[in-house]
């Protein structure tokens, strides 16, 4: 018998202990000492038969597993974080061969995290529930998890790692053509790391924040939110190379001169290259500078 066959093996026959066990409670009509304490038995029966399929692999099994120990912990005084972590546990192994099944373990886990007032956990697994909805492409609750994520942390003072799961969100919003929303986001993204030690990462954000304000396009709001990020900003932004490449963009675009927007990008270039995010957007913005969505102008004006 392999390791494997030998796992699956405990397995089962730990899940058969451990329903008879609750079969038997179920069935009691007395009972000779606490309920509370057999049914923390019986799940406790169902957590170890969860880590032989583990051993296995057989992650589905091992998800199911937990997810019986929960339903028993639920009948005991067994305290509701570690009931919340029994459900995590569910969640992580069912994410490995089937998300949505992981995805209502993480919601019952976090739920409970969070009634207890656990926010700094219940962050942690808002910002994995938000990539398992990654996963399965329903981008509208991904960027529902990282904001609450976001939110749980900034509770808890973290606020740096509050913004970084908001960086997760933009790329996202961006795809959906949402660029207000994505430049409100950076906005409070350097915010939270101007106290911080992620401080000179504000440069890179505000320069992508401009290059949106283009492909929106508003050439006034870029040239006035340029103006009050570098003041805002004067050790962070003003007089970077970041600043100086989105002086030159906004500039080309207020004389509506393609071609000194290509030297900009031709400049920048010279010394770095351009990221995918930054190459995707200028290239927007320049089709919005060459006259390709008039509309947009029109209403971004109004």
């Amino acid at each position: 018998m392999t390791d494997v066959d030998s796992s699956l093996a405990k397995g089962r026959s730990l899940i058969a202990e451990a329903e008879k066990k609750v079969d038997n409670i179920e069935k009691a009509f007395f009972s000779f000492g606490s309920k509370s304490h057999k049914y923390e038995d019986a799940a406790e029966l169902f957590t170890k038969a969860a880590k032989q399929y583990q051993l296995a692999k057989a992650f589905i099994d091992a998800g199911n597993a937990y997810m019986r120990a929960c339903e028993c912990y639920g009948h005991s005084n067994y305290g509701t974080y570690n009931i919340a972590n029994c459900y995590i546990q569910a969640a992580h192994n069912f994410a490995k061969q089937d998300t949505t099944a992981g995805i209502a373990a993480m919601l019952k886990g976090i739920a409970l995290l969070s009634e207890d007032g656990k926010f700094s956990q219940a962050a942690k697994y808002e910002k994995e529930l938000a990539e398992m909805f990654e996963i399965i492409a329903d981008l509208d609750n991904a960027i529902k998890h990282y904001e609450i994520a976001a939110e749980y942390y900034d509770m808890e003072g973290s606020k740096a790692t509050g913004a970084g799961c908001l960086e997760k969100i933009i790329p996202i919003i961006c795809e959906k053509g949402d660029f207000h929303k994505a430049i409100e986001l950076i906005e409070k993204i350097c915010e939270n790391y101007s106290t911080s030690l992620a401080k000179h990462s504000i440069k890179e954000f505000l320069l992508k924040a401009g290059i949106l304000y283009l492909c929106i396009p508003d050439k006034i709001a870029a040239n006035k939110s340029l103006e009050k990020w570098t003041a805002k900003y004067s050790s962070e932004f003003k007089g970077t190379r970041e600043s100086h490449f989105l002086a030159n963009l906004i500039s080309a675009f207020m004389k509506e001169d393609s071609e000194l927007f290509k030297g900009a990008i031709e400049e920048w270039q010279s010394i770095s290259t351009l990221d995918r995010f930054k190459e995707t957007y200028l290239d927007k913005a320049m089709e919005k500078l060459a006259g390709g969505d008039e509309e947009a102008v029109e209403e971004d004006y109004t």
